[in-house]
């Protein structure tokens, strides 16, 4: 589950994710019930290794195929559901193996060009951060030279113009400053 922003985005991924967890829980209490009843009519030695007892690590999902380079990604065994096959005996236990690495691996390219296109938005919102609190000292400034300009609004205002023309520059050098360390490819703007 992803970090959500709010708690309603947080409370809906986690009913999402309980749904899913009480249907695989109801699929499996399902499944094992069959099997029992294969078990208590006698079924023959070959349906029972076909179908084999099902446990819980069995429904478990595996993120290690996403990132082939961890340690024991290796070994990895998939649960003996995926190398199942078809219905028919006829299926290639490699083919239904292959199939399941190429979904996980195109989830896992899929996650790979988000990351890498949230990385070039975040780094253009920097530079969009910097530039808003530039301009919004820039404007604070010229509202300052007006109010001097006019003269018979006392020092009050252009007092007021002057620390808020400040702060904005201030936020401006210490954004400038913080996405410069942690962005190597990162322009500074202020000087």
């Amino acid at each position: 589950m992803r970090v959500a922003p709010r708690k309603a985005v947080r409370t809906r991924s986690r009913g999402k994710l309980l749904k899913i967890e009480q249907n695989i829980a109801s699929l499996s209490a399902a499944y094992s019930k069959c099997r029992d009843a294969f078990d208590r009519l006698g079924a023959p030695p070959s349906i029972s290794q076909r179908y084999k007892v099902l446990r819980k690590q069995d429904t478990q999902s595996s993120t290690a195929i996403l990132d082939p380079n961890t340690v024991g990604a290796s070994t990895l065994r998939l649960s003996w559901i995926w190398q199942m096959g078809d219905i028919d005996s006829a299926a290639d236990p490699a083919s239904v193996t292959r199939e399941f690495e190429r979904v996980h691996y195109l989830r896992g390219r899929a996650q790979k060009n988000r990351w890498s296109e949230e990385f070039m938005r975040v780094g253009y919102e920097m530079q969009w951060t910097t530039r808003f609190f530039l301009y919004q000292a820039d404007l604070w400034r010229t509202r300052g030279a007006g109010a001097a300009k006019e003269g018979g609004l006392g020092p009050g205002p252009l007092a007021y113009a002057q620390r808020k023309t400040a702060m904005w520059k201030e936020m401006a050098v210490l954004a400038d400053q913080g996405f410069w360390e942690v962005n190597p490819s990162y322009t500074k703007l202020c000087t």
